[in-house]
């Protein structure tokens, strides 16, 4: 009897699964929270009006995408650090001042979005993201662009659009990350 019924539990999973990948395998944390942990390497936290970040998340493992976009969130979680799988983090529109350092412990990122918060500069610890292809950043109050980009030898895209900086400093990066396409906002006569 207790075979059949963890044999019914492995189909109710298998099930869910299954009904979630018609969405590409993104679960809310209500849909997650009833599979198998090792299943979800997708979460959407998106429009949750979060200030935190669940802690729940952290028995998923295998997490290979978070999206925590268009919350209430200022800071991210020392646990966030134990994501190690993670290859995809959007913190886009929160309330973010500082860039989290916490991120910088998550080496397989590929993709990093943090637009539209209130950052004036990025950890210099960025560098230790070597697998980053994508940073998007636009619409920060950056004061700086910091040399540790130069570091990311497979990065393949910046979004930077809505800072300002004049001609110089768009030329200038422009040389130093030949391979890399940025995406800057019109120049202006101003910060460089």
């Amino acid at each position: 009897m207790k075979k059949k019924f963890v044999l019914f539990l492995i189909f109710l999973n298998y099930l869910f699964f299954s009904l979630s990948q018609d969405k590409n395998g993104i679960f809310t944390l209500e849909e997650a929270l009833k599979v198998s942990p090792e299943l979800v390497l997708k979460l959407n936290l998106k429009k949750q009006k979060l200030a935190q970040v669940p802690f729940e998340i952290t028995q998923f493992k295998n997490l290979t995408h978070l999206d925590l976009s268009f919350n209430k969130l200022s800071e991210l979680p020392a646990f966030i650090s134990d994501l190690k799988q993670l290859e995809e983090l959007n913190f886009s529109k929160n309330k973010f001042t500082i860039f989290p350092s916490e991120i910088c412990n998550l080496t397989k990122l590929k993709s990093l979005k943090f637009n539209r918060n209130s950052i004036e500069k990025i950890d210099s610890c960025i560098s230790n993201l070597r697998n980053l292809q994508l940073i998007d950043f636009w619409d920060n109050p950056m004061k700086e662009f910091s040399d540790a980009f130069l570091e990311l030898e497979n990065l393949k895209e910046i979004h930077a659009e809505g800072i300002r900086y004049n001609q110089k400093f768009h030329d200038k990066w422009k040389e130093k990350l030949p391979k890399v396409k940025i995406f800057f906002g019109a120049p202006c006569d101003c910060m460089d």
